[in-house]
């Protein structure tokens, strides 16, 4: 591993392919009154380029969203890969496609991502995001991100969360789940906050906006807090890191 006075990176060698079934650390369900998801197509755009990201910390197997901002780039929450209670990377991260299913489900390996140095000394939402490396592109369109603070009325656009749960209602799933609602930005702490519909497994999964029929993220969902959940909210900043990686 590695480090830069921004970020920190880690590597990755082997694949890794079982079923996850436990919740990332201190992760817990996020649903505020009626649970409002439901099942979306993963071939079609933009879930076809949301995928499932099975990480290995240990003997513990834990399951978390991601989304391809480049065929080979794959934007995630850091505290997905990161354990802030042991200050450790995972020891192995898969991902898993299921954007071509008459091909069935692709699964690749990580070569290694990076993620602020900053959530790492405090892991505050603000800072938590990650953007993986694979071992292999994923022919399918990836999702452009956008500038959140450009957008003056984004307070009242309707965002769309969409990712891998690991239970819906109390049943297990490996479907891909879908709500939307109203995001609250901060731009003092880089958040958007909402109470849109979530649970364990849907830690990295982007925040949706669709401007008539043009798709874009404008942020990567990373926490509960109790009353509302939290996404870190995609500035020009952000969105240029993410480029450059």
């Amino acid at each position: 591993m590695e480090s830069t006075m921004d970020f920190r990176f880690a590597q990755w060698n082997a694949a890794f392919r079982q079923e996850a079934e436990t919740l990332l650390p201190g992760e817990i369900d996020a649903v505020y009154g009626e649970d409002t998801r439901a099942v979306v197509p993963r071939d079609q755009f933009p879930y076809s380029a949301i995928v499932l990201l099975q990480v290995a910390f240990g003997q513990r197997l834990c399951r978390a969203t991601g989304f391809l901002v480049k065929q080979d780039r794959v934007m995630t929450a850091a505290h997905a890969v990161y354990d802030a209670m042991t200050g450790r990377f995972a020891d192995s991260v898969t991902i898993r496609s299921y954007s071509m299913p008459l091909r069935g489900d692709q699964s690749i390996g990580c070569l290694g991502g990076c993620c602020p140095d900053a959530f790492l000394q405090g892991g505050r939402n603000g800072d938590d995001w990650a953007v993986l490396r694979l071992t292999a592109p994923i022919p399918t369109t990836p999702i452009s991100c956008a500038d959140v603070t450009g957008m003056p009325q984004i307070n009242q656009y309707q965002a769309t969360i969409a990712g891998y749960p690991i239970k819906v209602r109390g049943s297990a799933t490996s479907d891909l789940w879908s709500a939307s609602g109203l995001v609250q930005l901060d731009p003092g702490q880089k958040l958007l906050r909402h109470t849109i519909s979530a649970s364990g497994g849907q830690s990295g999964a982007p925040v949706l906006l669709n401007d008539n029929g043009n798709w874009c993220a404008v942020g990567v969902h990373c926490s509960d807090r109790g009353r509302e959940s939290h996404a870190r909210a995609f500035d020009a900043e952000l969105c240029r890191k993410i480029r450059e990686y």
